[in-house]
């Protein structure tokens, strides 16, 4: 799994146009606890925390 940190909305943009399967997330709480589980298993995460 990828974890893609753009710190702009530009770099944001062009890594979900490379990576378009990639989540968004801004703290992922919820989405770390679905990955710990094996319920859900993205690609790449994108995180947008810096943005």
């Amino acid at each position: 799994m990828e974890f893609l940190r753009p710190t702009t909305w530009e770099e944001a943009l062009a890594a979900k146009a490379e990576h378009p399967d990639a989540l968004p997330i801004q703290g992922g709480t919820d989405v770390m606890v679905e990955i710990n589980f094996a319920a859900r298993r993205p690609e790449a995460l994108l995180d947008l925390t810096r943005v």
